[in-house]
């Protein structure tokens, strides 16, 4: 084979293989969990995911509507959500410090209404039944009354610290790579123009009605966002589409699998891999 074909070949392997790592880390309501797309919560669901209400646990990407809410799963929802520890706590140590914190009494069977209520509100919120128990379903809708009534003064998004955020038709999508701090992948990063204003996009936003890929969301109509900081600047952490503006097909394209990011390992391997055929060419040319 010769040079110039072997040197096609290494640039072709090289493009393919770290162009694998770069990904945006969007997730939508068919992507967030596998088994939400026929609860009537799904929308709060997303809404509580991207507040952190609901906290993301890796594993399998199952939300189980129809399950009790267990007081396990409470307390270390309401432990994450309220910044107890730190980012690497252990599930457990979260669970023992919300019931030491006062937000919950004991981590024994499943969770009522007044649980919910002491873990988020302090005891403080409106509860029709409050010794009743209630599905992971019935806690969303439950949630999500409060993204605009106050309890104690303050909505759901005041608690989180999240802002209302643009509406109206993107004008322009605009892209460029970083390179995460944590995990050393790269990554898209996108700008939307609206109404003349520019405004970045989260590093892992929740989307509502429109496909991961966020290129082409050009010319799209925003119904609902909400901004939040990050080092300092506003970000748009969530977005909510109207409903209809892609084909089902496109809107669909990317419901198989969950936008994660390219192990560290592969673009390891394509630096040894390149390493190799470099010393191989080098020594050819000799």
């Amino acid at each position: 084979m010769k040079k110039g074909c072997l040197s096609l070949l290494l640039i072709t392997l090289f493009m393919s293989i770290f162009s694998a790592s770069v990904l945006a880390h969007v997730t939508n309501e068919k992507t967030l969990y596998d088994d939400i797309q026929y609860s009537k919560a799904i929308e709060q669901i997303v809404y509580l995911s991207g507040l952190n209400v609901i906290p993301y646990e890796s594993g399998a990407a199952l939300y189980k509507p129809t399950s009790l809410l267990s007081k396990r799963d409470l307390a270390f929802w309401a432990a994450s959500f309220a910044g107890i520890g730190n980012a690497n706590a252990k599930r457990e140590d979260l669970e023992q410090a919300a019931v030491k914190k006062g937000m919950m009494s004991n981590l024994d069977g499943n969770a009522t209404y007044a649980d919910v209520n002491q873990a988020y509100f302090n005891g403080k919120a409106p509860v029709p039944n409050p010794d009743k128990t209630l599905t992971r379903e019935d806690f969303a809708l439950f949630m999500g009354q409060f993204f605009n009534q106050k309890v104690d003064g303050k909505t759901l998004y005041d608690m989180a610290h999240f802002e209302q955020g643009p509406t109206g038709v993107i004008e322009k999508v605009t892209s460029n790579q970083i390179r995460d701090a944590k995990s050393g992948q790269i990554e898209n990063q996108f700008m939307f123009t609206i109404k003349g204003k520019d405004y970045q996009v989260a590093d892992h936003p929740k989307v509502m009605y429109g496909p991961t890929d966020l290129t082409g969301w050009n010319g799209k109509k925003i119904a609902d966002s909400r901004l939040t900081k990050a080092e300092g600047k506003d970000v748009l952490e969530i977005i909510k589409l109207e409903k209809g503006q892609f084909p089902i097909s496109q809107d669909n394209a990317d419901s198989a699998g969950h936008q994660k990011g390219t192990p560290p390992i592969v673009p390891i391997l394509g630096g040894v891999i390149l390493l190799i055929v470099i010393l191989w060419l080098y020594r050819r040319g000799r």
